[in-house]
């Protein structure tokens, strides 16, 4: 049966409140616990997800709205609250303009063939690390 958890944090993980009982829990599978472990509130985890619900609302067919007019400043406000996670960096791309950039740049793979071969080698070298 499914439980509902008191406190859940940003992954959707449940929190144990107690930090003894975090670190006894944890401890058990050989894990060494440092610190204390930070216990959320389940009004927290509730704020958290209103905020990503408002951005995931925001992002969809009307974003363009946001990026002029009078929710612009709303936009603007949210930003500097903070982006949740889940959602930044596809925000980050929209505010830098990346999509409107896509359609004028040749695709990767066209960019790295003109490269010569020890550049190539050095950029797959690179690439695999940053991108696993």
């Amino acid at each position: 049966a499914l439980r509902a958890h008191p406190a859940l944090d940003r992954f959707g993980f449940a929190v144990l409140r107690a930090p003894a009982a975090a670190a006894a829990a944890v401890a058990g599978f050989g894990a060494v616990v440092r610190g204390e472990a930070h216990a959320r509130s389940s009004a927290d985890a509730r704020r958290e997800n209103a905020e990503l619900h408002k951005w995931l609302k925001m992002l969809g067919p009307s974003w363009p709205a946001w990026c002029k007019g009078p929710r612009r400043l709303l936009l603007k406000r949210r930003v500097r609250r903070g982006v949740p996670s889940a959602v930044r960096a596809h925000v980050w791309d929209l505010l830098a303009g990346v999509p409107a950039l896509h359609p004028t740049l040749p695709p990767y793979e066209e960019l790295v063939a003109a490269c010569p071969a020890e550049v190539r080698e050095e950029i797959e070298l690179d690439v695999r690390p940053t991108f696993p």
